[in-house]
């Protein structure tokens, strides 16, 4: 078991910002959770007045991060969920 991990909290989608790398749009092949965006894709949807897209916003980590192990606290906003 890794130093500091909590069986008792609850699970979490947590995803690698290096693996994702430029991507503003895609999906992972591995959930059936839609398509994730980038915060800048998200900016530019409303600055064009795109609407109808309320996207929530999911755990990332850095490569630096993720070689400490799990994180303590990921950084939320970098990544958004565009449909549940």
């Amino acid at each position: 078991m890794p130093p500091g991990f909590d069986l008792t909290a609850p699970p979490r989608l947590v995803f690698s910002a290096a693996k994702i790398g430029g991507a503003h749009m895609w999906c992972d092949k591995h959930l059936s959770m839609g398509v994730f965006i980038s915060d800048e894709l998200k900016a530019a949807f409303d600055e064009a007045g795109l609407t109808g897209i309320e996207p929530k916003p999911v755990d990332t980590v850095s490569a630096s991060d993720e070689a400490k192990g799990p994180p303590a606290e990921a950084r939320k906003g970098l990544l958004k969920r565009l449909f549940s």
